[in-house]
């Protein structure tokens, strides 16, 4: 079977006719979160729910890292373009910025997931935190590592030579691969429109067009970066939403655990249950505070949403990962409906034990009048 063959077949049952293929690129995109890290752990608690700043222009600081490692040749600036700061969330910020494009060299040796289908030699073309890795392929399917070992890569690099870290956005590379399918230039007049095929979640894209390899995905890049960049901004809501879920988990569970030990605590230690009372209002107002931060958060992410999917639906060609995008953000976030009713029936049972703690200060408080006026009573007596 010659080397294209079962991707040609497969195009064929697509709708694409008379196709003989050229070459065959294969596109993992991806993305690196960048963050500042905290100088000290009092900044660390300070800012932990406000992104930090980052350092001016960190596509620059990101691309003369990149081309010191050993591993990385060619290092090419594509594009002049300022950076930007996109969405931030205390996990760190999805920059936009100018275009790179490097060469790896990676020995297998030196690979990190050499359980799947490994190239010694790939390239990269990167835009701020969007990265697409990208190398010729014999055919397809492959299960390629080109984009987690760039991911790899890069971050231990970013965080061994310059200030920032860059804490882990998910999917990355993204589950579809991109697959830009050359055809010989003599069968199609040149400069025809790509034509674009959804097979089990992969996206194929056909074109006639003897560029470069790195043109082509540069226009690869163009046509989907945009999208896919939305795409990792609705990950960073949805992530900031989850950690809100999880703070507000831990608060619930504090405050379920302090009502239970004022419960039996015996009333009579009144500093002990004074304390225990203390800390648990403190914990059910931090329920209460979390549980406001997440349904303002799910808010704003599900409008959010539904703005991107619409605006994704309707693009000519991005809209093919509609589906896969429309999955993936899926907020899968729920306030449980029993919460409210147990946080009422902590601070019920709270409130029951501020009334029984002032029935014993009151009844406290009038046996030592009592006695006080007693023996006030019993002087004056024996003064007669």
């Amino acid at each position: 079977m010659a080397r294209f063959d079962r991707l040609t077949d497969l195009l064929s049952s697509l709708g694409e006719k008379n196709l003989k293929i050229r070459k065959v690129i294969l596109v993992k995109f991806g993305s690196l979160l960048f963050a500042q890290p905290p100088k000290s752990p009092e900044q660390e608690e300070a800012d932990s729910k406000e992104p930090r700043e980052l350092p001016r222009n960190v596509g620059t600081l990101v691309y003369e890292a990149l081309k010191s490692h050993p591993n990385i040749f060619e290092p090419e600036q594509i594009s002049e373009e300022e950076d930007q700061e996109a969405e931030g969330s205390r996990d760190g910020f999805f920059v936009k910025g100018a275009f790179y494009n490097y060469r790896i060299h990676l020995p297998k040796a030196k690979q990190k997931y050499k359980d799947m289908d490994c190239a010694e030699h790939f390239s990269v073309v990167s835009r701020g935190s969007l990265f697409a890795a990208y190398r010729e392929v014999e055919g397809v399917p492959i299960w390629s590592n080109i984009g987690h070992e760039f991911r790899e890569l890069a971050r231990e690099q970013i965080e061994k030579v310059t200030p920032l870290k860059c804490p882990n956005i998910g999917p990355c590379p993204i589950h579809p691969d991109f697959v830009i399918v050359v055809r010989d230039d003599e069968q199609e007049e040149q400069g025809a429109l790509p034509k674009r095929y959804l097979e089990d979640s992969d996206l194929f894209i056909v074109v006639s067009d003897p560029r470069p390899t790195v043109d082509l995905v540069l226009d690869c890049f163009f046509d989907f970066g945009f999208s896919l960049e939305g795409f990792y901004d609705l990950a960073l809501s949805r992530n900031e939403a989850i950690d809100t879920s999880d703070e507000m988990e831990i608060h619930f569970s504090e405050a379920s655990e302090r009502v239970e030990e004022l419960l039996q605590t015996p009333s009579w230690k009144f500093w002990e249950t004074h304390a225990l009372a203390r800390k648990a209002r403190m914990s059910v107002a931090m329920v209460h505070g979390s549980l406001v931060d997440l349904e303002s958060q799910l808010l704003y992410y599900e409008r959010d949403r539904a703005e991107r999917l619409d605006s994704l639906e309707k693009d000519r060609d991005a809209g093919l990962l509609f589906e896969y995008v429309q999955g993936m953000t899926a907020p899968g976030i729920v306030v449980p409906p029993s919460l409210t009713a147990a946080l009422s029936f902590f601070e019920s049972e709270l409130q029951l034990y501020g009334n029984i703690r002032s029935l014993l200060y009151a009844s406290l408080l009038g046996a030592i009048v009592g006695s006080l006026l007693s023996g006030f009573l019993s002087y004056l007596a024996l003064k007669k």
